[in-house]
């Protein structure tokens, strides 16, 4: 296992080290109006908006532009950057490579979380909401300031079919690019958005086994002797479902991470206490029947060989059954005399945090193949009630997770 865990961290290291670039097919526009065919970095970071890393193809030097140095730079059905000189509020003015979301008579623009509106090229106007605190009646209160809804009402206002819609909207991608689209529509103007062939919404569903390696410990003082000692390691097989939700028109990078788990975990103690007059063991055996249902963040870095990841999040492990039994020996003057009893009452539900890393292995054009580690801790099988009287525990989960997943 020690090795396995080795070679895993090892891939994950290597790969992050050289997935720093993801080149793909792409264009670059020179000042001239000429189009270059290539492949060019893709980036979803603020780097995308400061340079562009551009070569004619693979094993060709890299260009590296600056903004103004070329009209813009994009990737085929996807992202467009114009090179624009934007003003922020209470910024400097500077030059940047501004995304392109929509062009048309009215155009929609992004730097970084900053968006821009343009009309009939007229010039750039930011899209302003700010949090500010308003006081009522001596009581301080946070409020959105909405003035981009003023700006959008005065440059849409000749489109009576959304102008509802202008009062509710929010400063996100997604609805404000909608409402870009319909506008021109409106109007009679074609748009062009660039990014129209990613989904806004995409599931990944797969198929998951593995091993629980897991540790459990009890923090005890007088009365719970019989917890007391390092309980065995419980080594158990797990089966499950995975799922992951993320928005590729926003990031193809970042999702929503959860699992259905299902396993079986026994735990096993001995304890042994000499005195003068007796001696007593202790035979302590817990066994849980578990779902948990990790939930959390995952990043997957740019496509490689072996695509490496990480996620981390929270973790609610619900018990579908639980027993605990305590078997008592006390030997004294040569007769032993047995005692069999709950060793514990276990709670219903542990909670906890767990994080991991991973690389994913391409199979064919529908699935991927995944290997991850993963470490878990919760706040283990005692139940509030009893942590009060002094005993508590933890319970550490190190995984080793096989399976496939769609694309």
């Amino acid at each position: 296992m020690k090795r396995l865990i080795l070679l895993i961290t090892f891939v994950c290291l290597s790969e992050f080290s050289f997935s720093q670039t993801d080149y793909r097919s792409g264009y670059v526009v020179t000042n001239a109006n000429d189009t270059l065919f290539g492949l060019v970095d893709y980036r979803e970071k603020a780097k995308a908006y400061k340079s562009c890393d551009y070569k004619v193809s693979k094993g060709q030097n890299t260009v590296t532009y600056k903004p103004g140095n070329i009209i813009g730079y994009g990737f085929e059905n996807d992202k467009f950057f114009q090179s624009r000189e934007i003003v922020i509020k209470n910024q400097p003015s500077q030059i940047v490579f501004l995304e392109v979301i929509v062009r048309g008579f009215i155009s929609l623009y992004k730097y970084e979380g900053t968006y821009f509106i343009e009309k009939n090229n007229d010039g750039l106007q930011q899209l302003i909401s700010e949090t500010k605190e308003v006081f009522i009646e001596g009581e301080g209160l946070f409020k959105n300031t909405n003035q981009h809804i003023g700006t959008l009402n005065m440059l849409l206002f000749d489109c009576a079919e959304i102008r509802t819609r202008v009062q509710k909207i929010k400063l996100e991608e997604k609805s404000l690019t909608k409402l870009i689209e319909d506008y021109n529509r409106c109007k009679g103007k074609s748009s062009n958005t660039f990014k129209a062939k990613r989904p806004w919404t995409k599931a990944i569903v797969g198929l998951t086994v593995g091993l629980n390696v897991s540790q459990l410990k009890f923090d005890t003082n007088p009365g719970y002797e019989h917890l007391t000692g390092d309980f065995e390691v419980s080594k158990s097989p797990m089966v499950g479902v995975s799922f992951d939700i993320l928005s590729p028109r926003l990031s193809e990078r970042i999702s929503f991470h959860g699992d259905f788990l299902y396993l079986t975990s026994k735990y096993y103690n001995y304890t042994l206490y000499n005195s003068s007059s007796s001696v007593e063991r202790n035979y302590v055996t817990l066994e849980l029947q578990q779902l948990k249902v990790p939930i959390g963040i995952r990043y997957i870095f740019p496509k490689r060989e072996f695509t490496p990841y990480f996620n981390a999040g929270i973790s609610s492990t619900i018990h579908l059954s639980s027993n605990s039994k305590w078997v008592q020996e006390v030997e004294s003057n040569s007769v032993v005399n047995t005692n069999e009893n709950e060793a514990l009452t276990i709670k219903n539900k542990q909670f906890g945090l767990w994080g991991g890393c991973g690389v994913l292995k391409s199979i064919n054009n529908k699935l991927n193949a995944f290997l991850e580690l993963r470490y878990e801790q919760t706040d283990g099988v005692v139940p509030f009630s009893v942590d009060s009287q002094e005993l508590s525990s933890k319970i550490s989960n190190f995984q080793i997770l096989i399976g496939i997943r769609t694309k």
